[in-house]
């Protein structure tokens, strides 16, 4: 995961919106983890390959979701 400052900074911003969530990231389309961050004080519900699975996953949905299909 390569990470880069303004990056880091939205997913902070982004899991400090709630102290309930967990975890935050920011996936590219095809869903690797760009940038992710664990909530301080919480702990991961998932294993690091089930979160990565997931993230693959929401960028699949998306790209069929948002990408004109081909005639």
């Amino acid at each position: 995961m390569t990470t880069t400052k303004p990056l880091l900074e939205i997913v902070e911003k982004i899991v400090n919106l709630d102290s309930h969530m967990r975890f935050a990231a920011i996936i590219d389309l095809n869903g690797n983890i760009v940038e992710g961050i664990m909530n301080e004080g919480k702990t991961s519900l998932e294993s690091q390959k089930q979160e990565e699975y997931f993230c693959r996953q929401v960028a699949v949905s998306y790209t069929h979701l948002t990408l004109p299909t081909k005639a």
